[in-house]
């Protein structure tokens, strides 16, 4: 047999930078550190951070080796370290028995120069940790001196990172703040970048994906990137797809059924950063991103019509049903939130019997499911039904909880809008102003919810036409929360609308005006220009262009109005069909018949379908429509 000839040594290069990706001219942060991991969600910019970090650390110091090592498999993180063998011309690696990883660990604890070795997506760092224990730990780090500066990036958030690195060396990459994300320099030609960040969450890659710099879609699973590894999946979607899959198959692993299984979930998805907590560290949120690949990853799996069917029904287990009747609370609040009543009013129902059944009436879950039962009730309009769950609501709460609770408070407050809206003046002022006496003397003259009551007096009052006394409130309503709360909050804003809307009821066209359009800038500015609160500013002031016949000014406001709030909140949400019933009725002043009527039978149909035959705004349609008909002759259908 011929022996294989003897390799003869060959002089390695100058140091240098072996990095496959090319540097971002856009990226504006940097890291520095030791040993340090980044974790942090897919798409946050941990791979951006760590590119940025390679080429810094070259300017700053050419004699240093900067490595790059793809570590999300054993076969890929030993090709990286053929590949760093190959370049510094390791004497020894082209024997096919040679064990590159430790030739390449050898070289690096001999070598007197300094270096830094970058480990990129380490999904999973159980390979790593397996051949540190079985005597090579040189794979993963190398020695522990002043020549080494390691910088391993992270997919997961803890749980592979603290294999390697003490927990105090752990880089948290959290999405961007509003400023940063506007400071991208996105192109914005085909969107507002504040609204763009806003909608996305302030997730970088997300951002920098839709912002117009590229144009594939953020979900996109095919179209490549130039800063990702070639096996790496590219769009946020299938990488947290694949880390979903990771955490079902850990989790069967370890199920025991010790009866803890709840608490260690919540403990995993906290590590991986799916879910934090609230400001008030009273509940768990979850990242917008998040929510909707979890509703595209069950829909893949086939579990989505499962799950919904799951809380659709009633558990037969009597432990399972207060959890069900939570979750139904919960659903209802966010279906009132999205003006889905009809769901919310099934859904609250529900939970209430379920709730007065297993814990009884005066039970403060209780309460709260009769007080939601109430809302959705109210926003249908159905006054009638509402009134007693609310009146038996408040004299629970007075008994339960006491007459200066801030439930009981919001009770009377809710019986006192209930009041109004049904014009029962006489019955909601002494609500009203008892609860603004109230919120005055436990919470204190400048506390939101004293401002609120105070608010809602005053609309009161310009309900009644009362405008001098409704005026001073608004006035100091304004003032108060300008000062508490500052310029731009939502609640400021809503005063200056509410001050607007009374500057008009009055026909003080030229005080309401600049007030309108003040709130509406500074609306969009800061909530954004599809926020259902800026579409309301939107709307008021196109009402307002109305008023004063300025009717060319109304109409594309009312036009675009609509538009977004298909856009946003659906075409069946009751606000949108309060846009379309006020276009019909622009129309209608401007002699457009034939533009009218489609928009006033559409509203009506829809009105019927969400509100009811008996809601106010369905009967003000029928009513809207039986009049365009008498202005077009035609006596027949109004009539009908």
């Amino acid at each position: 047999m011929t022996s294989r000839p003897a390799e003869q040594p060959e002089a390695p290069p100058n140091p240098s930078i072996v990095i496959p990706f090319s540097r971002d001219a856009d990226f504006k942060c940097a890291i520095s550190g030791s040993r340090t991991a980044l974790v942090g969600l897919g798409g946050v910019g941990k791979l951006q951070l760590a590119i940025e970090y390679a080429y810094r650390t070259r300017d700053r110091s050419p004699e240093t080796w900067v490595f790059w090592v793809h570590a999300s498999n054993a076969a890929r993180f030993e090709q990286s370290f053929r590949d760093i063998a190959n370049y510094v011309k390791i004497s020894g690696r082209k024997n096919p028995q040679a064990d590159i990883l430790q030739l390449v660990h050898d070289w690096l604890r001999d070598d007197k120069g300094k270096w830094v070795l970058i480990l990129d997506n380490v999904d999973e760092a159980g390979f790593l940790v397996e051949a540190r224990r079985t005597g090579q730990d040189g794979q993963t780090s190398g020695r522990e001196s002043g020549n080494l500066r390691p910088l391993i990036s992270y997919f997961p958030i803890k749980l592979a990172a603290l294999q390697l690195v003490e927990d105090y060396n752990l880089i948290a990459v959290e999405p961007i703040d509003k400023v940063d994300a506007v400071a991208l320099d996105i192109d914005g030609k085909d969107c507002d970048v504040s609204d763009l960040a806003a909608a996305l969450e302030y997730m970088p890659f997300a951002i920098f994906r839709k912002s117009g710099r590229e144009k594939t879609s953020l979900l996109d699973n095919k179209a490549g990137h130039l800063r990702r590894d070639r096996e790496a999946k590219n769009s946020i979607i299938i990488t947290w797809h694949i880390l979903f899959e990771h955490i079902r198959r850990e989790r069967d692993k370890k199920r025991n059924g010790r009866g803890n299984e709840f608490e260690d979930d919540l403990l995993v998805l906290r590590d991986y950063a799916f879910i934090f907590f609230s400001e008030t560290q009273s509940a768990f949120e979850m990242h917008a991103l998040v929510q909707l690949v979890i509703r595209t990853w069950l829909e893949v799996k086939g579990d989505l019509e499962r799950w919904r069917r799951y809380y659709s029904q009633k558990p037969k287990e009597q432990d399972f049903l207060l959890d069900w009747a939570l979750v139904l609370y919960k659903a209802a609040s966010y279906a009132l939130s999205i003006g889905k009543w009809v769901e919310a009013e099934t859904m609250s129902v529900q939970a209430m019997k379920v709730r007065k059944k297993i814990l009884g009436n005066e039970h403060n879950d209780t309460l709260d499911g009769m007080a939601i039962v109430g809302l959705a009730y109210e926003l249908k309009g159905k006054y009638k039904a509402a009134e007693p769950l609310y009146v038996e609501t408040l004299r629970l709460r007075k008994k339960v909880l006491g007459q200066k609770h801030p439930s009981t408070l919001a009770s009377m407050s809710d019986l006192a809008v209930l009041f109004q809206k049904q014009g029962k003046y006489n019955a909601a002022e002494p609500l009203y102003v008892e609860t603004l006496q109230l919120f005055k003397k436990i919470l204190g003259q400048e506390h939101p919810s004293t401002l609120a009551s105070m608010n809602n007096l005053a609309l009161l009052f310009e309900s009644q036409r009362k405008y001098e006394a409704a005026e001073p409130l608004f006035v100091e309503t304004l003032r108060q929360r300008k000062k508490v709360l500052g310029q731009e909050h939502p609640d400021t804003l809503a005063s200056m609308n509410n001050l607007a809307l009374l500057f008009e009821s009055q026909g003080k066209y030229q005080a309401a005006e600049p007030l309108y359009v003040e709130t509406l800038l500074l609306s969009k500015k800061i909530l954004g220009q599809e926020h259902p609160s800026t579409l309301a500013n939107m709307n008021n002031l196109a009402l307002l262009f109305e008023s004063q016949r300025k009717y060319e000014a109304a109409e594309p406001l009312y036009v675009e109005t609509l538009r977004l709030r298909k856009k946003v909140l659906g075409q069946e949400h009751p606000n949108t069909l309060g846009s379309i019933n006020n276009l019909a009725c622009l129309f209608q002043k401007q002699g457009k018949y034939e533009a009218a009527e489609p928009l006033f039978v559409e509203t009506l149909r829809l009105r019927k379908k969400v509100l009811g035959q008996e809601h106010p705004d369905t009967l003000a349609s029928m009513n809207n429509l039986a009049l365009l008909f008498r202005k077009q002759g035609k006596d027949e259908a109004a009539r009908a």
